[in-house]
């Protein structure tokens, strides 16, 4: 009940944050309870835990994206704000990837759940196309190159500085 009215109480931006940080949390607790593997609908099994913590993220990734766009096209700065999106996106799955200490569940959590609707290619790729529509072609090229090239830039910074700043062969 204390974050049903903490979420009516917030504005929207306010909204996206508490319920981000309430799903940490919760993903946070499930990690801490013993597994028991009654059934498959048990708050304990681990599939259904699994599946709550891949859903809250997905949830808390959607919620981020949205607002994130909301604010980006008042500035008047769309499609950018779904590059940005893009190259975070790609940052914070690259440090889950590489993150040892993180527990499996987190990972989902943060990794296929967040990450997962955060990160947007479809919209990318309607972007585009709608920039070469729009006769702006060279637009929707510097846009392609910004996507893939800080977004691997982004992964692997993060794989980089999580792994101790070793890298692989």
């Amino acid at each position: 009940w204390i974050s049903r009215f903490l979420i009516r109480a917030a504005g929207t931006r306010m909204r996206c944050w508490m319920i981000c940080l309430s799903l940490l949390l919760a993903a946070a607790c499930c990690e801490a309870h013993p597994v028991s593997t009654n059934s498959f609908m048990s708050m304990t099994n681990p599939k259904t835990l699994d599946a709550a913590a891949i859903s809250a993220g997905a949830i808390a990734g959607a919620l981020a994206r949205h607002n994130i766009c909301e604010i980006v096209a008042r500035m008047k700065l769309k499609p950018w704000g779904v590059a940005g999106i893009n190259v975070l996106g790609s940052f914070i799955l690259g440090a889950v990837a590489t993150s040892a200490p993180v527990p499996p569940r987190i990972k989902l959590l943060l990794g296929t759940g967040f990450c997962g609707s955060f990160t947007t290619f479809s919209t990318f790729s309607v972007d585009t196309v709608q920039l070469i529509q729009a006769g702006q072609a060279r637009k929707a090229a510097q846009y392609v190159m910004v996507n893939n090239i800080l977004g691997v830039g982004a992964a692997g910074a993060a794989i980089w500085l999580f792994s101790g700043g070793k890298v692989k062969p």
